[in-house]
């Protein structure tokens, strides 16, 4: 598993999996229950590394598997969203762990940023890095909030483009993932409060 498949655009990773052309060149919505043959697909795209020339947002759930992001492995035994920008390296599951069939995947070329304020704060975005050490969970409700954010960005990029059409689909998407970093940071606040109550605690406890 030396070789990696890079992919460049949106339209080559619809190609890969079985899917007609994506309606807008620069960004997909690929769920998994819909339109793909999960045991058609070619060997070849199973336990592999692979580069992606875009930013990905993956939702995995109730999917006995994991995927290889950097040093880590996130597995989707629970709702996770997992983040990845162009040129990162990912290791796809082997083809017998893929059992379910719930998620779906965000991609957007970065081109789509090119000319708006978002392209330039894409590293305010910490979690798309390879530092990132866990996958973000959801709640019930968190995940309700995003899938609906989510939806509204696709239904804005398959339906006829207009002079709109680029300034709502960045405004949308830049909303996602402004929620996704809020709720990193209310996490990581929340472990970090935790570990340092604990901390406290021990100190006491020795100097007692």
């Amino acid at each position: 598993m030396t070789d990696i498949l890079n992919i460049k655009n949106v339209s080559q990773f619809h190609g890969l999996l079985g899917l007609p052309a994506p309606s807008h060149p620069l960004l997909s919505l690929i769920k998994d229950n819909e339109g793909i043959d999960h045991d058609a697909l070619d060997d070849g795209l199973f336990n592999i590394r692979f580069s992606l020339e875009m930013y990905s947002i993956m939702y995995k759930d109730k999917i006995s598997g994991s995927i290889g992001y950097g040093r880590n492995t996130y597995d989707f035994q629970e709702g996770t969203l997992i983040f990845s920008r162009p040129g990162q390296v990912l290791t796809t599951p082997k083809r017998e762990t893929l059992k379910g069939k719930e998620g779906w995947t965000l991609l957007f070329h970065p081109d789509l940023l090119r000319k708006s304020a978002l392209g330039h704060k894409m590293d305010h975005y910490s979690y798309f890095n390879y530092e990132i050490n866990e996958a973000l969970h959801l709640s019930p409700k968190e995940e309700t909030f995003i899938l609906t954010l989510v939806h509204k960005i696709q239904e804005e990029s398959t339906q006829n483009l207009d002079q709109h059409s680029q300034t709502l689909i960045v405004s949308n998407l830049e909303l996602l993932l402004n929620y996704c970093m809020r709720n990193y940071d209310r996490k990581f606040y929340a472990r970090t409060n935790i570990h340092n109550d604990f901390v406290t605690e021990i100190e006491t406890a020795l100097k007692a």
